[in-house]
């Protein structure tokens, strides 16, 4: 029996492993430390998941991870997470990536797989007309 390949997204590239502090997010920085994100979610005032890096990790340097919601450097309109690796050496949080490329938290499906949705409804949708059109 043959088991086909995973089908992989052209706009959602494979995990970054160790593409932490990228050029392309030098921008994206947070003024949270640990201490202000635990404030903040006690408060209710920022969502976040975290979690560490396991296999991944640089130990002493890059242990664990955060992505915050609402950030404004997350690309995709659904997800709304991005990424932080947290720098052990420097006490901050360092640039990673958007949620829906690293894929850290399962969350809804994303801006991209619902475009993909679509295409395929409209696809199915031509199939049928055609169908039901014929003699």
């Amino acid at each position: 029996m043959v088991i086909p390949a995973p089908v992989v997204s052209e706009v959602c590239p494979k995990r970054p492993v160790y593409h932490f502090n990228e050029p392309r997010f030098r921008r994206c920085q947070t003024p949270w430390t640990w201490e202000t994100l635990l404030e903040g979610y006690k408060e209710r005032r920022i969502i976040y998941k975290t979690g560490d890096l396991g296999r991944e990790s640089v130990p002493g340097t890059f242990e664990s991870w955060v992505c915050m919601q609402g950030d404004p450097c997350a690309t995709d309109l659904i997800d709304g997470y991005f990424c932080y690796v947290y720098n052990e050496e420097k006490d901050i949080f360092e640039p990673w990536g958007p949620n829906n490329v690293l894929r850290l938290i399962v969350t809804r499906e994303t801006q991209d797989e619902i475009l993909h949705l679509r295409a395929e409804i409209t696809n199915l949708k031509a199939v049928v007309a055609n169908l039901t059109t014929r003699p």
